[in-house]
């Protein structure tokens, strides 16, 4: 499974659909990768058009999966046009026996809360989570985020500056289910200035952002979901072979 995140790419391009420098790696990636992943961004305007070009530029790959962000679904036009397109904001579904979640940070401002959150809890419970080998949960803000360290590269973060937090909440959830847990997160990596990714390790829950659109620490992931979740980390670079390594 490979995932990008902010993949719309520069703050200051132009581009309708994804970030040009990297819709030549997808095509080539589908060749040998059947499911794409894409943590929230995927679209700078959130338009009907937009997600229509996307759409063409994804067609090679047989499995789409979108945790939106807010360029995606930040308004009400935006998250019709986003379901029209790519379908529930949030789901799941098992991929070689790993139980792989996508939620919807943008529905409550950096929240999992309400029915988004009863169907999460309920999801956790089902016996396709206890069956599985291991869980992959993604999202498009780092919720997870205590705000403690200067070197998580967020792009941005929730639009009420008094918003209440709960960087613990995914944690309480996924770790007693005693399996790896691997959360994706991908607002990070639009900054040229900043690096594009971040890793942390709570327990049995391992935690990693990964983005694009910097244009020169840009990094997207190659996730073997073997039940043992090996993460090679890529990075896009001008040449389409991108360099890629464990993390």
């Amino acid at each position: 499974m490979v995932v990008v995140g902010h993949a719309y790419g520069s703050h200051g391009g132009e581009n309708l659909g994804l970030y040009p420098p990297l819709i030549e790696i997808l095509q080539l990636a589908a060749r040998q990768e059947s499911i794409l992943a894409l943590t929230g961004d995927i679209s700078r305007s959130g338009s009907p058009e937009s997600f229509a070009q996307i759409r063409r530029e994804l067609a090679d790959w047989s499995l789409v999966l979108v945790s939106p962000g807010n360029h995606d679904v930040g308004s009400f036009e935006q998250r019709s046009a986003f379901k029209a397109y790519f379908g529930s904001t949030y789901g799941s579904r098992i991929v070689h026996n790993t139980f792989v979640l996508w939620l919807d940070t943008d529905l409550d401002d950096w929240r999992i809360s309400g029915n988004q959150l009863s169907w999460l809890e309920e999801e956790l419970r089902s016996d396709a989570a206890a069956a599985a080998d291991a869980i992959v949960v993604l999202t498009h803000h780092l919720i997870w985020s205590r705000g403690d360290r200067t070197d998580f590269p967020v792009n941005g973060g929730p639009r009420e500056p008094n918003a209440v937090r709960s960087p613990d909440q995914l944690q309480n959830l996924l770790e007693p289910l005693g399996k790896p847990v691997l959360v994706i997160s991908g607002d990070t990596g639009a900054f040229a200035s900043q690096s594009s990714l971040a890793c942390e390790q709570r327990g049995r829950v391992h935690y990693i952002a990964s983005g694009v659109g910097g244009g020169e620490q840009d990094t997207f992931l190659k996730v073997k979901i073997n039940g043992t979740l090996d993460v090679e980390v890529c990075e896009l670079e001008t040449d389409i072979r991108p360099r890629c390594y464990h993390e």
